[in-house]
């Protein structure tokens, strides 16, 4: 006589295969929400950095326009003001920061703003210039020039005059990052070295 064995076949039901996938879903985005996190860190980072060399960028270029103007003073080149700007004028007028209103100016390295201008005034309700990254193969400059790639970094400078031989310079350089709007500001005091006794 032969017996007949029956086995029971059995499968995940629709419940465990819904428990099972929600496990797996908790496991898996929690590591996701820390890579998402990192990645916005390292590109608020790596902005914030951008902003740190613009403004400094910025500061160094009115040093050295009054390191040019201290040399030629000395040399007897010529007789210009040591806060002269290189387009004419003087960047204490140009740039002047005015304690009751949002003014100042934007500089161009690299590049001009209007006609063979460096320098042009912004005052309040002007509408902000936004600086283009532009490759030049050797190196990634950023300048008001069209060409280029465009950047939400804008870059205000403001002087305010101390003394008739000591200015403060401040640059502001804004931007967005993810929609929300950043800033950040440095201050140096720059000293009129062709009088001789200054820092």
């Amino acid at each position: 006589m032969i017996k007949k064995i029956y086995t029971i076949k059995k499968g995940f039901s629709l419940i465990e295969t819904l428990i099972a996938v929600s496990i797996l879903m908790i496991a898996v985005s929690g590591p996701l929400a820390l890579v998402q996190a990192g990645l916005f860190s390292s590109i608020h980072q790596r902005n914030q950095v951008i902003a740190t060399y613009l403004a400094q960028e910025a500061i160094e270029y009115i040093k050295n326009i009054r390191f040019t103007n201290s040399y030629n003073y000395y040399a007897g080149i010529q007789g210009n003001d040591w806060m002269e700007s290189p387009d004419g004028g003087s960047l204490l007028a140009i740039c002047e920061q005015n304690d009751n209103r949002d003014d100042g100016c934007f500089v161009d390295i690299y590049g001009k703003l209007t006609g063979d201008k460096h320098f042009v005034r912004f005052e309040q309700g002007d509408p902000k210039k936004f600086l283009n990254k532009i490759d030049k193969g050797s190196a990634i400059i950023y300048s008001y020039e069209d060409d280029g790639e465009p950047t939400t970094y804008n870059r205000i400078v403001k002087i305010k005059e101390i003394s008739s031989d000591e200015a403060v310079v401040s640059v502001t350089i804004s931007w967005k990052d993810a929609g929300l709007e950043r800033s950040y500001t440095v201050n140096t005091n720059i000293y009129n070295y062709a009088i001789g006794d200054a820092d």
